[in-house]
């Protein structure tokens, strides 16, 4: 799959192509939104830039359950906590800092409250 982002680069603020909208030097990003015929036509027309990019995956898929290892199946590559529930996430933030969570929040909420605080016990702060 290609990652497509066109810039309108014309006088107007804004143009509607190909059921698109376009606003003035803002980037917009189309994967697979239109026929790759009027990309071309996009690319020969001077009131645009069309640059074309491969998309790549941004993490390797998981690995088979069998080949998990106990630790692996609840932490994310990204932070030494689990990041896969709720229970787990307060489980791990109440043994390693000492943290009372609020499983009212939303679980990118609590993730983003855990990386804090065990980065600021990280850095000595806590």
């Amino acid at each position: 799959m290609k990652k497509i982002m066109v810039t309108y680069v014309g006088a107007m603020s804004h143009v509607s192509v190909f059921g698109c909208r376009f606003a003035k030097g803002e980037p917009l990003r189309l994967v697979d939104q239109i026929a790759q015929d009027q990309i071309d036509r996009m690319k020969n027309n001077r009131f645009f830039k069309v640059e074309e990019r491969e998309l790549k995956p941004v993490r390797p898929p998981n690995p088979p359950a069998d080949e998990k290892g106990e630790e692996s199946a609840t932490e994310d590559p990204l932070y030494p906590f689990p990041t896969d529930s709720k229970d787990a996430l307060q489980d791990w933030a109440q043994e390693h800092l000492g943290l009372d969570l609020d499983k009212r929040k939303g679980l990118g909420s609590l993730i983003e409250q855990v990386n804090a605080a065990h980065l600021e016990a990280a850095s000595g702060g806590g």
